[in-house]
């Protein structure tokens, strides 16, 4: 992922996954998000400047750069998202960095393969 290398998280990112050990190339999307009321009050092409920034977040465990010229072009946009409305209402949260059950997960899962690995491989 490209970027300024700074990066924006996606607030409740879990809840956007169905499947914790594994990539689908969709994310959820929840009806009741019409009756978020932050959600309603956004600006139109914040809207969908919100959802288009959830699925690229698909790829990158929730999380996207803080760089608006980049998210313009990787999202196909005609002009740069407004991530400021975004962090201000709760959706995006700054200064991300990995969160330490993400982290965790990551390390067991790279054991886990390493392991399998060694014993296919008769280490």
């Amino acid at each position: 992922m490209q970027g300024n290398g700074q990066f924006l998280c996606v607030k409740n990112w879990a809840r956007f996954q169905h499947y914790k050990d594994r990539n689908p190339s969709w994310i959820k999307l929840y009806r009741d998000l019409l009756h978020d009321y932050k959600f309603r009050k956004l600006p139109d092409p914040t809207k969908l400047d919100l959802i288009l920034i959830w699925l690229l977040a698909a790829n990158h465990e929730g999380m996207v750069p803080s760089d608006r010229a980049y998210l313009k072009s990787v999202l196909g946009l005609r002009r740069v998202p407004d991530l400021k409305t975004l962090i201000e209402q709760g959706f995006l949260l700054e200064n991300a960095s990995i969160p330490l059950a993400q982290r965790r997960d990551r390390e067991e899962k790279s054991r886990e393969e390493t392991s399998t690995a060694l014993a296919v491989n008769g280490g």
